[in-house]
Formats: C-alpha cells, structure tokens, sequence
C-alpha cells in the first residue's frame, strides 16, 4: 500500500495532451511536486487514480486528472 497525492499545479501546456492536466505521484516519486493534494492510502495506481478523478470531479470540475509517467505509469495516458 502506497500514498498518493494529486499536484495542484497545471502540468505544463508543452509536456501534457490535454488541458488543466493535475497529475498522480506517489510519496517518493523523484519528480514529486511541492504543492499537492493528499488522495489517500492505495494498493494500486488505477485505485489511486479513480479516486483522484473523483476528488477532482467534486472539487475542481475543470481538471484533468493523469498519472505521472516515472512514479505511476501504468495510469499515464501520453504513453
């Protein structure tokens, strides 16, 4: 079981394919962002990830919700 968080900030226009993408990071993730929001205790990413896109449906309607291509790349959607 691992931690994830949510990162509050807008992945970058040129690195990301959809607009107001907040990607998933696990704790230690070497790319983990300062400023995140705390999802829960997982036992997988999907897990993770249905649970972020339902934070963000709830609380910031315009985001798109991805995983991080190094810390949770079985839910990142570039590849």
């Amino acid at each position: 079981m691992e931690t994830y968080y949510l990162n509050n900030k807008e992945q970058n226009a040129e690195a990301s394919t959809r607009p107001h993408e907040h990607e998933l990071h696990r704790l230690g993730c070497r790319y983990f962002p300062s400023d995140v929001q705390e999802i829960g205790v997982f036992n997988s990413p999907e897990s993770a990830l249905l649970a972020a896109m339902i934070w963000a449906a709830m609380n910031r309607k315009d985001w798109n919700v991805d995983g991080c291509a190094f810390c949770c790349p079985s839910v990142n959607s570039d590849y």
